[in-house]
């Protein structure tokens, strides 16, 4: 940082700074270019599923609330808030219960997919099956 400091002495005025921090915030705005579209990569091509946070292991298995991982034999509660993170990465910036549900390959009910996407603490729009759940809080 000294380095820097020392190359670059000359002073930004306020009013300039200003405009710089209204272009930046202007500019910050989620990406429209999904990497799919981008490589040509056709959606069934893709692996899905629950990945194991420890190995990376595909596809976990749902055990009483769990994710178990038959690789490395671990358990973890959130396993899937990775693969809601790779869905708004690689193919839209929300997402329906269904499509979690064939995302994640997930062979459970309704009602659990969606108390998944309730406690991964996403925005929701919309009732019952309308709803859409974005990720402007997820972690």
């Amino acid at each position: 940082m000294e380095l820097l400091e020392k190359k670059h002495q000359k002073t930004v005025p306020q009013k300039e700074l200003r405009k710089i921090s209204r272009t930046l915030i202007k500019m910050n705005t989620p990406p429209t270019n999904y990497i799919l579209e981008k490589y040509g990569i056709n959606k069934t091509e893709l692996l899905i599923g629950i990945h194991c946070p420890e190995c990376f292991f595909l596809p976990l298995i749902r055990k009483i609330r769990k994710w178990f991982c038959p690789s490395c034999q671990t358990f973890s509660k959130d396993a899937h808030l990775g693969t809601l993170q790779d869905y708004f990465l690689l193919i839209d910036s929300k997402i329906t219960n269904e499509k979690f549900r064939e995302f994640a390959n997930l062979h459970s009910s309704p009602q659990t997919a969606n108390r998944l996407l309730q406690l991964a603490n996403l925005k929701s729009f919309g009732t019952n099956k309308g709803r859409i759940y974005s990720p402007e809080s997820l972690p």
